[in-house]
């Protein structure tokens, strides 16, 4: 997303509180419910694979290792 914004990122005035932010400010806006729930998805996925690689490099404590 930042390689497709970046162009337009670039063509904004550098001072903070201009009108041509208004459109940026809006598209994160927009996606910001999007993105927040990638991230909690990608953690609850990657805390399964951590669960599933504790589990089998520690067979029957599969907590010892990895707290």
């Amino acid at each position: 997303m930042a390689e497709v914004l970046k162009p337009i990122a670039d063509q904004l005035p550098a001072e903070a509180g201009h009108s041509e932010f208004e459109p940026v400010a809006r598209l994160q806006q927009d996606v910001s419910p999007i993105l927040v729930q990638i991230y909690r998805e990608s953690g609850v996925y990657l805390e399964a694979v951590q669960t599933l690689i504790c589990t089998i490099a520690n067979g029957t404590d599969p907590e010892s290792a990895c707290r």
